[in-house]
């Protein structure tokens, strides 16, 4: 007896454009300041953490 087993598309890492993020909840706030939890500090952590950065300086820059 043949199992029929479906093989994964794959692309080069990069070239599709896609990213998928997987939490075991949704977060309930992008506001880490107002969030009560780490499910929505990791959610917001996305977006606001390349906004800003330092240099060799230790300046900090857009």
């Amino acid at each position: 007896m043949a199992s029929l087993v479906a093989t994964p598309a794959l692309a080069e890492r990069g070239t599709d454009g896609v990213v998928n993020i997987l939490s075991w909840q949704a977060p309930s706030i992008m506001n880490p300041y107002l969030s009560g939890g780490e499910k929505d500090t990791d959610a917001a952590s996305l977006v606001l953490e390349p906004l800003a950065s330092y240099d060799e300086n230790g300046e900090l820059f857009p």
